[in-house]
C-alpha cells in the first residue's frame, strides 16, 4: 500500500490523468468497501432446506441453494459452491450472516455464501408470515399477466397444455411445456431442462396443467417463460369433452398457433382448428353445428340439417362435394386434431 501511496503522488505531469485516475479509482474502492462493511451483515430463516445442482466450474462442480425469508420479510435466493457452508443451514431456523455476496435478479435477491463468510445459529425474529405462505403456495396468475410482467417472480400457473415438444444439443436438453389460457389468446412456455425433464414425463396434450412455484425467466428478445424450481408441484387432470348444440355467428381467423375464434349465440367465444374452420367458412351464417367441445375448443363437430343443404349422419354436401366433419375437419386423410395444436410447435 505504500508503494501504492507513492505513485500516485508523484506529479501528475510525469503520468498524465492515468495518476489522477488511478487515485480516484482507490478512493472509489475504499468507499464500496467502507459501505460493504457496514451493511454486509442478514438475518434470515431458512424456508427451504438445500438441494444441489450441477455446474460447470474451474474450481467447483455442485451448487447448493434455498430460500430465506429476512427480518424484513423480504425472500431472497441463497447459493453456495462450498458444502461446508451449506451444512449449516436447516429449513426453518434463524441466522445472522457476515461477509457475503448479494446482487439483484429482477425484484429478488441473490445471496451468496463465500468461503469466508460467517453464519451463526440466532434467536427467532419477527417477519411477515403471509409472505411465508405466499412463497410456499403461490398465488396462480393469469397467463396474459405472466407475459407482461417482471423477471424473477415466483408464481402458480394453471392452462391447458397445447403443446409438448423435445430438444436437445450436446450436451443439454430441454422439454417444452406450453399452456394457453382458457380464452385462448394467450401462451405461455414451460422450460424443463435436463433432470427437470422427468418431471413432465407424464403430461400430455389436452390435459389441464397446475403447476406451483414457477419462476418467470426471459431471455433475449424471446416472450417471458417460466423455469420450474426445487418446489415446483405438478397437477394435471383430463379436460371432460361435452356435446353441444352450438350456433356459430362469426369467425375469427385473425388468429395465430393454427387456431380460430368462434362466436357463437351464447355469447361465449370458442376456439376451432383452422382445417375444421376452412370446411365451415364458407357455409351460411348463422350456421347450426352439433359440437364436442373440450374446454372452450371445439374438437369435432357436424352441422345440423336445415333447408339450405342436406346433412346425414354428419356429411354435408356443399358444391357437389361430399365432407365429413365428424373427425375436427380433417380432410384428405389428414389426422384430426384433438386439442387445437399442430404437431411440432
Amino acid at each position: 500500500m505504500e508503494r501504492i501511496t507513492g505513485t500516485i503522488l508523484c506529479p501528475a505531469y510525469m503520468y498524465g490523468y492515468d495518476a489522477i485516475r488511478l487515485k480516484k479509482k482507490l478512493e472509489e474502492f475504499r468507499s464500496m468497501a467502507s459501505t460493504a462493511t457496514t451493511m454486509n451483515t442478514m438475518k434470515f430463516k431458512a424456508l427451504t432446506s438445500t438441494s444441489t445442482h450441477k455446474i460447470k466450474s474451474k474450481t467447483h462442480d455442485t451448487l447448493y441453494v434455498w430460500h430465506g425469508i429476512t427480518d424484513t420479510s423480504e425472500v431472497i435466493f441463497m447459493k453456495t459452491t462450498e458444502q461446508k457452508q451449506a451444512l449449516k443451514i436447516v429449513e426453518g431456523q434463524f441466522y445472522v450472516l457476515k461477509k457475503f455476496g448479494h446482487s439483484a435478479d429482477g425484484p429478488r435477491m441473490s445471496v451468496t455464501l463465500e468461503p469466508n463468510t460467517y453464519v451463526f445459529r440466532t434467536n427467532a425474529f419477527a417477519y411477515d408470515e403471509g409472505v411465508e405462505a405466499e412463497f410456499h403456495d403461490p398465488t396462480v396468475t393469469p397467463i396474459n399477466h405472466i407475459l407482461q410482467g417482471p423477471v424473477g417472480i415466483r408464481l402458480s400457473v394453471e392452462g391447458l397444455v397445447v403443446d409438448k415438444s423435445r430438444f436437445n444439443g450436446p450436451d443439454w436438453a430441454r422439454t417444452d411445456v406450453t399452456l394457453c389460457s382458457e380464452d385462448e389468446r394467450h401462451r405461455v412456455v414451460l422450460k424443463f431442462w435436463n433432470e427437470n425433464i422427468s418431471r413432465v414425463m407424464d403430461i400430455e396434450e389436452g390435459q389441464q396443467l397446475l403447476a406451483t412455484a414457477m419462476l418467470t425467466k426471459k431471455w433475449k428478445h424471446h416472450p417471458m417463460h417460466l423455469n420450474p424450481t426445487d418446489e415446483t408441484m405438478l397437477t394435471a387432470r383430463a379436460m371432460d369433452t361435452r356435446e353441444m348444440l352450438l350456433t356459430i355467428l362469426d369467425f375469427d381467423s385473425d388468429r395465430c398457433d393454427n387456431m380460430v375464434g368462434v362466436l357463437c349465440d351464447n355469447d361465449n367465444v370458442y376456439t376451432m382448428s383452422t382445417s375444421l374452420y376452412h370446411e365451415l367458412q364458407h357455409m351460411p351464417h348463422p350456421l347450426d353445428v352439433d359440437a364436442h367441445v373440450k374446454g372452450t375448443h371445439i374438437t369435432q363437430c357436424s352441422v345440423v340439417e336445415d333447408a339450405d343443404f342436406e346433412a346425414t349422419e354428419g356429411e354435408i354436401e356443399v358444391g357437389g362435394h361430399q365432407h365429413n366433419l365428424e373427425t375436427d375437419g380433417a380432410s384428405g386423410g389428414t389426422q384430426p386434431e384433438t386439442d387445437g395444436a399442430s404437431g411440432g410447435q
